[in-house]
């Protein structure tokens, strides 16, 4: 079992964000909470003053789904960007192949 942690999170976001999606670091914002029944949820603010951020849970089975779900949370932001509706549609799996070719499995669900 891994336990989530704030500087792994912000590493592992920067390493993709530097790679693959090139977001301004407002969207590289965590709050990790008790687990919820799911493992994260790309957030967007009922304002643009609320921003965006990425809820982890506090644990995941291994730090490799961890990861996975990072990049998976990273897709949404990205959509959330460039003004898409953040679902898992055509865009969000336009990352599928990238995401594969670094290593990464990028699900609708984990």
């Amino acid at each position: 079992m891994y336990r989530t942690n704030w500087p792994d999170a912000k590493r592992e976001a920067a390493i993709l964000n530097r790679k693959v999606f090139m977001l301004p670091t407002k969207y590289l914002r965590f709050i990790i909470s008790p687990e919820r029944g799911v493992w994260a949820s790309a957030c967007e603010g009922i304002n643009p003053a609320d921003g965006y951020w990425i809820e982890l849970a506090d644990s995941f089975p291994d730090y490799r789904t961890f990861q996975n779900v990072i990049a998976h949370e990273l897709v949404h932001m990205w959509q959330y960007h460039y003004g898409d509706e953040g679902e898992h549609n055509d865009i969000f799996w336009t990352f599928k192949a990238p995401l594969a070719k670094l290593g990464y499995t990028l699900e609708e669900t984990y």
